[in-house]
């Protein structure tokens, strides 16, 4: 039997308590985190088990410790005695380890100890439920990812992760909220990058987005590109400059929100190649597209997280990324930095931040698991369905060094194009 697998866990059956599998005698939690156990975890965790099993003897010994009713009536039933209990796989090395361990923990505290050694790094966030805010309402897609996030990290932690939506003011009353509770981590915010790096450059707030939060955990990037409605002549970026220039003043691009990247884009556009598109804004990526896919608005700059089902669903065509490499998402799609515009790069990350007053030790144990629990196929899977793609595990210096110099890097456009609210 592989010991990196846990096939049985079904089988395990817990006994009138409910604390203990009648045959294994682990706990329900024990059997859960079986397969991602590390040798050492689970040679704890078989000590720790060794001393439930007869707590007045000898911890290091099981010598005449009764084999539990379920494992003895398999073993008179003929089952091998690798197989008399299936959800632990017998391993002669765990067990020595297990007997030399035991022999050196008082008996008093043995099975506390193990069991601290049992935990995984995860378990050093937090032993509390943890409260994930969301800057925007329920149903939406970071309110969908925050969910996700929120279940993944429960069952790796052992702990309830709650997600309370706090929408408005442009993620400033999650923010407030946030940066209002204790910075012990039990009370942490999923959100884009973007409201932190563009929002505050043209909605006052209260708060400093870089002193203020800590970015911990970046775990996917939705990119922008740039679409338009099916019914345009122009079926590339090239001619739909030369329509554009056709039809001066008498074309527009559509924002999901004046003052973000949706908007920044159009007006480096504008200005590089020469067009004259009017701006604008919606409040949304959802009235703006259908604006667009009506034909009332030639072209739009959205994500790729909403603009992807369309594009598929063939109610939008795309003309350009804004990035300097490709999308997997849409390999056919060429970038604006193919084309000849550099300037036009712009994405947002969604992950999670927490208050600036975290200490840096705490944030980095809240990263650890956020990225684990990312990387799981169920998480990343879903994320990628959603339009996202995954981004590269960032350090929390380079992280708040990205934040920075998009913040930095807005600020300017910001002024050269004299953008408003």
């Amino acid at each position: 039997m592989d010991a990196l697998t846990d096939p049985c866990i079904n089988i395990c059956r817990m006994d009138l308590s409910g604390q203990f599998c009648q045959g294994c005698r682990r706990t329900p939690l024990e059997i859960g985190r079986w397969p991602r156990m590390t040798l050492l975890e689970r040679t704890a965790t078989l000590a720790a088990i060794a001393q439930r099993r007869n707590p007045g003897s000898n911890p290091g010994s099981d010598a005449g410790t009764p084999a539990p009713p379920a494992a003895r009536a398999m073993r008179e039933q003929g089952t091998p005695p690798e197989r008399a209990c299936p959800t632990i796989p017998i391993h002669r090395t765990e067990t020595r380890m297990a007997q030399r361990l035991a022999h050196l923990i008082p008996r008093r505290t043995a099975v506390a100890v193990l069991l601290a050694l049992a935990m995984p790094a995860a378990f050093a966030w937090t032993n509390k439920p943890v409260r994930m805010l969301v800057p925007a309402p329920a149903g939406g897609t970071m309110d969908v990812v925050a969910r996700l996030l929120a279940e993944q990290l429960s069952a790796d932690l052992g702990q309830p992760v709650v997600v309370d939506n706090k929408p408005g003011a442009g993620g400033g009353i999650a923010i407030h909220t946030l940066i209002a509770a204790p910075a012990d981590g039990q009370t942490i915010m999923v959100t884009a990058s973007n409201v932190l790096t563009e929002v505050p450059h043209v909605l006052k707030s209260a708060f400093d987005p870089l002193k203020d939060i800590r970015p911990v955990a970046a775990i996917a990037r939705s990119r922008l590109l740039m679409v338009g409605a099916p019914q345009l002549p122009a079926k590339d970026f090239k001619s739909l400059v030369s329509y554009a220039k056709a039809h001066p003043g008498k074309l527009g691009f559509a924002s999901y929100s004046a003052g973000t990247a949706s908007h920044y884009a159009g007006m480096i556009v504008n200005q590089k190649a020469g067009i004259d598109l009017q701006h604008v804004p919606f409040a949304g990526s959802g009235p703006a597209l259908t604006q667009v896919m009506g034909g009332q608005i030639a072209v739009m700059y959205d994500g790729m997280v909403t603009s992807l089902p369309l594009i598929k669903a063939g109610k939008l065509q795309p003309y350009a990324l804004a990035a300097k490499t490709r999308s997997p998402l849409l390999p056919e799609v060429p970038t604006f930095t193919e084309l000849g515009y550099p300037d036009v790069d712009f994405s947002n990350w969604i992950g999670v931040v927490a208050s600036g007053q975290m200490p840096e030790d705490l944030a980095r144990k809240i990263q650890a698991a956020v990225d684990k629990a990312a990387q799981t196929p169920k998480v990343r899977a879903r994320m990628e369905a959603l339009g996202y793609e995954p981004i590269a595990e960032l350090p929390l210096p380079q992280l708040a060094q990205s934040v920075r110099a998009e913040f930095d890097r807005n600020a300017g456009i910001v002024k050269t194009f004299n953008i408003q609210p």
